[in-house]
């Protein structure tokens, strides 16, 4: 098990038993970090789970969730959170926001942590839990949210790999893989920026093996191209044959995007 995802997943889980807090995504660990957040919607809304009893609010609200010291949906607090209102969405752009967005959100699509394509954030069988998983999960793919990138996998059902010849990023089984994820070229390696990038060739986080996972699935966000399932992917031979200085000012684009198409028609 990729050590950075097994240390998230097992962190999470502790954190949504106690009402999770949502994080920032940082190094390959994705940061379990970000015990507050500020609740800018209203206090109360249609559709909140769980909610009865008396207040769980530490103190007086304040306006910032804190799942993870108890507060949870009898917390005026956290009523606005996606974990209070199952399938919510509330960032239209590429930033996943892990406690005002659903899991199974399109922006969540290409996250390290909702849109993990070996489905480590997924759990064994029962209801979708869109909060914490996202449409690579199989108890997901009837979620109403993910009907939209499982029809167009071959077969109309994925499979967990994302076939190149007959599958493009529409289907949710290439989501999260090198043909799909885009590189920044900020001139800085984010979070949130796949390791087959120029800006990325050379962090620390890119270069862990013991971040690899050979199970024939390359999750580039936290696999980098050293690992077997990623390094003769078109993507990741463009990189590794170009090097930094023909990638970190457009050339990773050029690879990500032009191997995608590539990858995808042939």
């Amino acid at each position: 098990m990729r050590a950075s995802l097994g240390f998230f997943a097992t962190g999470l889980v502790l954190l949504v038993a106690a009402g999770w807090a949502g994080c920032t995504a940082s190094s390959p660990a994705k940061g379990a970090g970000g015990a507050t957040s500020t609740s800018t919607a209203s206090s109360s809304s249609s559709g909140v789970v769980g909610t009865g009893g008396g207040s769980t609010c530490v103190g007086p609200p304040d306006g910032k969730c804190q799942l993870n010291m108890g507060e949870d949906c009898n917390c005026a607090d956290c009523q606005p959170t996606a974990y209070c209102n199952p399938g919510q969405c509330t960032n239209t752009g590429t930033t996943c926001d892990h406690l005002f967005d659903s899991c199974t959100c399109p922006n969540c699509a290409q996250d390290p942590f909702c849109g993990d394509p070996t489905g480590m954030n997924c759990k064994d069988g029962g209801t979708c839990d869109p909060f914490v998983e996202g449409c690579h999960c199989p108890n997901c793919w009837t979620n109403s949210a993910c009907v939209g990138s499982v029809s167009p996998c071959a077969g109309g059902k994925p499979d967990g790999v994302c076939d190149r010849s007959n599958e493009g990023c529409s289907c949710v089984d290439c989501q999260g893989t090198p043909l799909c994820v885009t590189c920044a070229n900020s001139g800085a390696c984010t979070s949130s920026e796949p390791c087959d990038c120029g800006d990325c060739l050379h962090a620390t986080r890119c270069n862990d093996v013991s971040f690899c996972v050979d199970d024939g699935v390359c999750a580039i966000l936290t696999e980098g191209c050293i690992c077997n399932d990623c390094k003769n992917l078109p993507e990741c031979l463009a990189v590794l044959d170009g090097g930094v200085d023909a990638t970190s000012e457009g050339g990773a684009d050029a690879a990500s995007e032009g191997g995608a198409d590539a990858g995808a028609d042939g």
